[in-house]
């Protein structure tokens, strides 16, 4: 992989470069070693590509590797919702599973409250964004402040604003 002035230009062949072995593996049934990180990467690539197929599979692998991946057990609900072979109780269901597991993980939150908010489902928004304010930081308490719906956000709004400006954060 050489090196370009253009970190945009580095980064895109750096994933390129990963996406390649990757398949290659695949397609050649081998075995080898990718982390976290790189199946992140990857993943993210064949999400924004729409390509569910390689995305699923993916999944997978990564879930052999890494079972007890809050990541990877979350796209799997996503996906697997979005296909239509969970129905919004289940990946509701398995979301609040993956809560109990890690009540800190504020990105289960973030998640779960966007599948309520495209359910229509405004009081479980408003009381999933209550708990999840009291685990995010800064930046996160502003990404909840953004997301709620517009009959609620007023009130909702000042509320998160009021937490921001009592708890400090770490």
């Amino acid at each position: 992989m050489a090196y370009n002035d253009d970190r945009d230009d580095w980064m895109d062949e750096g994933l390129q470069e990963l996406i390649d072995m990757y398949e290659r593996m695949v397609a050649e049934n081998s075995h080898q070693y990718f982390d976290h990180s790189n199946l992140e990467h990857i993943l993210e690539y064949y999400l924004e590509c729409f390509d569910f197929d390689k995305a699923v599979q993916l999944i997978a692998l990564a879930l052999d590797l890494f079972p007890q991946s809050a990541y990877f057990k979350l796209k799997n609900i996503e996906i697997s919702y979005e296909q239509g072979s969970l129905v919004f109780s289940q990946a509701l269901l398995q979301i609040d599973q993956l809560i109990e597991e890690i009540p800190y993980d504020t990105e289960l939150y973030f998640v779960k409250l966007e599948f309520l908010l495209n359910e229509s489902h405004s009081q479980m928004a408003i009381d999933t964004t209550d708990i999840a304010l009291q685990y995010a930081d800064e930046e996160e308490r502003l990404s909840y402040i953004f997301c709620v719906p517009k009959p609620i956000s007023k009130w909702r709004n000042i509320a998160a604003l009021m937490l921001l400006w009592k708890m400090p954060c770490a």
